[in-house]
């Protein structure tokens, strides 16, 4: 759908990285730090339970090392943020949320298949998370 890259520096002039934010289609992979995990043979597709209908794509379960990599990766992401003024994290936290706004319909209407949760209820939830 669209790309929105933007770096995150601290006023501190810690950089934090380059983050580009992509909505796309789902494709079943999990996102380890900003690369996609390679599929595995294990996983599950999601189930709509008002209809029973089985939603694409199939869901890669993560491996082991995956799981450890996002580990790493979080306890990286976690030190430096500790350490970014609360200005800055204030903007980034804005910058994803004007994101998930941005993307409300999407969002909501994929939610909806897989919990069978009306629509006010999941916009609700968008402006909760938001």
């Amino acid at each position: 759908m669209f790309d929105v890259p933007f770096d995150c520096v601290l006023s501190a002039g810690i950089f934090l990285g380059s983050i580009t934010v992509i909505f796309m289609s789902l494709n079943g992979l999990s996102i380890i730090g900003s690369q996609l995990a390679a599929p595995t043979s294990k996983g599950a597709k999601a189930v709509n339970p008002a209809s029973g209908e089985s939603l694409e794509p199939f869901y890669h379960w993560a491996s082991l090392n995956d799981a450890s990599r996002a580990a790493e990766l979080a306890a990286s992401a976690a030190s430096a943020w500790r350490r970014a003024p609360g200005s800055v994290r204030g903007a980034l936290l804005r910058r994803i949320a004007d994101l998930i706004q941005g993307a409300a319909s999407e969002l909501v209407a994929r939610a909806m298949q897989e919990t069978a949760l009306p629509s006010a209820r999941l916009q609700g939830e968008i402006g909760r998370t938001t």
